[in-house]
């Protein structure tokens, strides 16, 4: 690992707040990344060189949004990707994790990193909504996304598996105010807007309490 990324690993463990052990993990991770992404397109090309901001620290600070009622549910991180955020927040701890994405190649990426960190994860290769209209995936407790739609197609995307306790922790960039408004057309939610931490112009925003209008639903 050549310094810059030594520099960047030592300062995401300081600002994330893990273990020397976890630290470890998350370099697996790094070189699984680096070396798949030769293959198949993980992440964006030019990100790759500040995977440990850009990504790694733009998951995990998350960890901290997560209600510790809903810890021991199951938690779904729709569209993972390459695991962001869903599989750095299994790394840092977090159980029942459950990584979807419809890309086959993506979910191989995905298991290996599970297999060779030992983490609580699960990789599910699904489409999202059809694949859950069949009920074969409970209920689930967190919902996580990034980057995957615009709020009111993920919502539709996600509404299969939500219930009414169901907290949807999704990362947004500089267009989430019209999204929220678009949302609320078809939508009611209890809504909760937080600056990120990696991104002047990203929002977090966490969403409870989630139910079509009854206009939408007749």
């Amino acid at each position: 690992m050549n310094k810059k990324l030594v520099n960047d690993a030592e300062n995401f463990a300081k600002t994330a707040n893990v273990s020397r052990e976890t630290l470890e993990k998350f370099m697996v991770y790094q070189e699984l990344l680096s070396k798949w992404q030769k293959k198949i397109n993980l992440i964006g090309p030019s990100t790759i060189y500040n995977l440990w901001e850009r990504h790694f620290l733009d998951s995990a600070q998350l960890m901290q949004y997560i209600p510790q009622k809903l810890h021991s549910g199951q938690i779904y991180d729709v569209g993972t990707g390459a695991g962001f955020p869903g599989l750095v927040l299994s790394i840092m701890g977090v159980k029942n994790v459950n990584l979807i994405d419809s890309d086959t190649r993506k979910c191989t990426f995905l298991r290996e990193v599970v297999r060779q960190t030992e983490v609580n994860a699960n990789v599910i290769n699904a489409h999202l909504p059809k694949d859950a209209q069949q009920n074969i995936y409970p209920e689930a407790s967190v919902i996580f996304a990034r980057a995957l739609a615009p709020l009111p197609k993920l919502l539709d995307i996600v509404f299969p598996v939500i219930s009414p306790t169901t907290c949807c922790i999704l990362l947004k960039g500089e267009k989430f105010n019209e999204e929220i408004l678009n949302a609320r057309v078809s939508w009611k939610f209890e809504l909760q807007t937080l600056d990120s931490q990696t991104s002047e112009s990203g929002k977090i925003i966490i969403l409870n309490e989630v139910c079509r209008n009854e206009s939408e639903v007749e």
